[in-house]
């Protein structure tokens, strides 16, 4: 997820990356699809916030660190977002699907026993049922932000999968697919609006969060003033003495600019890649 970064670091945030046990560099025998995975996140979730480096913290996933994302994001309300790349709906259905794509003559019986003979040897060797890992279950209750992506070509996790789990999720939502399978670099568009996404999720909690607060301080910007044009023109503004150089993309004309000033970014924000 290197390629991420750059897309990310423009908005002055933190990424912190790790791999899950059983995975790169962490040591461990077996991987379980987001099951274990979940509590790894939740040991790194806790880990940040008594750091008290960091205010809001995002999840960016691909595969089984999307489902891990959902999965932790069912429980724990305080994430700020979520980009959720090619997750799977239900591992049963994917199951069956990969089962199709390499035997497609096999009966159903037989893979329903093939299938619940693999359940038995994971429950036996790594502790957890893959027939219970359905991600569907829980996106109805989780009202966070989240960007789905997905590739057009994917073979491996089909589109359906994203589609579900987008049209089921309770929260502000947004999905695009792209050209490409499970393992293709995505596209730099998809990299710009999910880095968008999350940073403009931030700003949002932290609108919220001062204006309960009483104190958020918005500063009107008129529409023909320097100001405006040199945002709209991407060119760097100086207020109050400081430069602030222009981030993202253009804003569009017909768009208003506002200063605002949050008190509670005393510290940054943090986006962790699984």
């Amino acid at each position: 997820m290197q390629y991420v970064l750059e897309y990310l670091l423009q908005y002055d945030v933190s990424v912190f990356c790790f791999d899950f046990s059983g995975s790169g560099q962490s040591e461990g025998d077996y991987v379980s699809l987001g099951v274990h995975e979940e509590q790894d996140l939740r040991a790194v979730l806790d880990h940040l916030r008594r750091s008290r480096l960091v205010s809001s913290i995002a999840l960016w996933g691909w595969s089984m660190g999307a489902v891990t994302a959902i999965l932790r994001t069912s429980q724990d309300p305080l994430i700020s977002a979520c980009v959720l790349d090619s997750p799977f709906a239900d591992f049963r259905t994917l199951a069956g699907e990969l089962a199709k794509g390499f035997a497609p003559q096999v009966p159903n019986m037989l893979e329903g026993f093939a299938f619940q003979l693999a359940c038995d040897e994971a429950r036996s060797r790594a502790g957890f049922n893959p027939e219970d890992l359905r991600p569907i279950d829980c996106v109805s209750s989780i009202s966070v932000p989240a960007l789905f992506g997905v590739g057009a070509d994917d073979t491996l996790t089909l589109p359906h999968h994203s589609k579900e789990l987008y049209q089921q999720w309770n929260g502000e939502k947004q999905f695009h697919m792209f050209q490409g399978d499970h393992n293709s670099e995505r596209p730099a568009w998809f990299l710009v609006k999910a880095a968008r996404f999350l940073w403009e999720s931030f700003q949002t909690e932290a609108t919220d969060k001062d204006r309960r607060n009483g104190s958020l301080s918005v500063f009107p910007v008129k529409a023909d003033g320097p100001v405006s044009q040199m945002i709209r023109d991407c060119l760097p503004v100086k207020v109050n003495g400081v430069r602030s150089e222009p981030r993202g993309p253009r804003m569009p004309a017909h768009c208003t600019p506002r200063r605002v000033r949050f008190p509670s970014f005393m510290s940054e924000s943090m986006i962790v890649d699984v």
